[in-house]
């Protein structure tokens, strides 16, 4: 139940991902069309493209967590089949959690510094603490993720069967 809950978070916060990342697109064109033909772009693009694009990738980790959509040496990790391979395929996502939590934690800590200091973006009056949190959170999610992705059923027999078959190609 908490993997089905938290497969229809991922997938909304990816369409949040999208949508803020067409934004930022859609942002820079604009900045850099009215600094080619007025000579002065929009304020604080370097602000919006930063964090606009920081948020983007804290936005689509669960939805790539939970689909295994993110970088993996297949030929390390799913060519070794049986009870090794296994092991692997659970160390690794225990090492993600604990890199999300980790991060986590730290960037809440640089989150929790700019409320009290009322940092603000360079050139846009828009203070950045709220952000810092929304990235904080969106890594708890993560670290979520992984662990849902680790307990899916299905994700270690599909390994397995990958495992079996590179094996196979392999000989």
């Amino acid at each position: 139940m908490l993997h089905k809950q938290l497969t229809r978070l991922a997938n909304g916060l990816a369409y949040v991902a999208a949508a803020i990342l067409i934004a930022v697109a859609c942002y820079t064109s604009v900045d850099a069309i009215l600094r080619k033909v007025a000579g002065s772009g929009l304020p604080g693009a370097v602000d919006v493209v930063g964090y606009g694009l920081g948020l983007v990738v804290a936005l689509g980790l669960p939805y790539c967590t939970l689909t295994s959509g993110h970088v993996s040496v297949p030929l390390f990790v799913r060519a070794i089949p049986g009870r090794a391979g296994r092991i692997i395929r659970t160390f690794a996502p225990l090492l993600a959690i604990a890199f999300f939590l980790v991060l986590a934690w730290q960037i809440g800590r640089v989150a929790v510094k700019r409320l009290h200091s009322g940092d603000q973006m360079w050139m846009l009056a828009v203070e950045t603490w709220p952000i810092w949190i929304a990235i904080t959170v969106l890594l708890g999610v993560s670290a979520l993720a992984q662990a849902a992705a680790l307990t899916d059923p299905n994700q270690d027999q599909t390994d397995d069967d990958t495992a079996t078959l590179a094996g196979r190609n392999a000989q």
